[in-house]
């Protein structure tokens, strides 16, 4: 078990503590990189316990964060004004669980996929295009993931994936429902087909695969499932009324669910990115740019931001955590 600590503010330099897997010894690294054996933290603290493994330590040059767990933390100066550099970095171990990601083989699944993996989690890739599951094969993975051709929006398909899975060796402890399409138009000239397909995808298929799920999280009395909604189901967009009844539906969804799977030890939540994807790209150049500045960021995250958000509400400490849209999307939703 690693012990780590980040001195915090209103202190303006930083130290790390940390216990090694095996051993006691405790050594502090301060910001010049020299390092000083201790065996406890500084006398003259006070602690108090926050979420079964955190602890914080009030000192009088500030405050001292320690996070007892598998998480590995980095982090850089603080500086006073602005809080968190950002160079600092937290780090999630996923060793020994199943994450099932939809929509995985590009944008928002496959960075959010390619997260879990450099986390040590056994990865699987569901995606409806096997051509493009089929160039993942290059990619940079550090451990084999299973890749699944799959259509969320039929029940059947769904159903042969989570079998295919589980005779590989497990079933998914977390699930990503990120699958998603487009099929923009006014109300007045959108067809039935257009209107189905994208609800279908997105809130059927968010309901197959959860449900799916369930009985092997309820059996374990432990899951995650994270569904993906966005800003316009909630604000609305021109032209979109298909997506954004289907990602307001699966806000309602999402809500729903967790308080009927929280008694299992299973947590639902949702985010709602907004970063560049090749679906964001379909979007004309001018309402891209409209849209972009509307972020008080200035800017649209990448799909490599999103990962480490998914990641916290995937973790063990994110277990009181259910029921709530995390936007992840540069203050658009301020």
């Amino acid at each position: 078990m690693y012990l780590s600590a980040v001195q915090c503010l209103p202190a303006t330099s930083w130290c790390i503590w940390s216990v090694p897997r095996e051993g006691n010894g405790v050594s502090l690294e301060n910001e010049t990189g020299n390092h000083c054996p201790r065996t406890e933290p500084p006398s003259a603290c006070e602690s108090r316990r926050i979420l079964g493994r955190l602890r914080i330590y009030s000192m009088a040059s500030g405050y001292l964060l320690v996070i007892e767990s598998d998480v590995a933390i980095s982090a850089s100066k603080l500086d006073g004004r602005k809080g968190i550099n950002r160079t600092m970095t937290l780090s999630y171990n996923f060793s020994g669980k199943t994450v099932l990601v939809t929509g995985a083989a590009q944008g928002i699944g496959l960075a959010v996929a390619h997260f879990f993996d450099r986390a040590g989690a056994r990865v699987c890739v569901l995606d409806y295009d096997q051509g493009a599951l089929e160039k993942l094969e290059d990619g940079n993975w550090e451990r084999k993931f299973i890749p699944v051709v799959c259509n969320v929006a039929n029940s059947q398909s769904v159903t042969d994936a989570f079998r295919a899975i589980a005779s590989s060796g497990s079933s998914p402890d977390i699930v990503i429902n990120n699958a998603g399409v487009l099929r923009d138009g006014v109300v007045w000239k959108m067809s039935d087909e257009n209107w189905s397909t994208v609800l279908d995808v997105h809130v059927t298929g968010t309901f197959n695969c959860t449900r799916e799920a369930i009985p092997h999280m309820r059996n374990q009395g432990w899951g995650r499932i994270i569904n993906t909604t966005s800003y316009t189901g909630l604000h609305g967009n021109v032209g979109q009324a298909n997506y954004a009844a289907a990602k307001a539906g699966i806000i309602g969804f999402t809500r729903s669910t967790a308080k009927e799977l929280a008694r299992f030890g299973i947590t639902v939540n949702a985010i709602s990115p907004n970063a560049m994807t090749a679906m964001v790209e379909s979007i004309p150049e001018r309402r891209r740019r409209e849209l972009e500045l509307m972020a008080p960021m200035g800017r649209f995250g990448s799909p490599e931001e999103v990962g480490p958000a998914v990641g916290f509400l995937a973790s063990d400490e994110a277990a009181y955590i259910t029921g709530v849209v995390l936007p992840i999307d540069g203050g658009l939703s301020i």
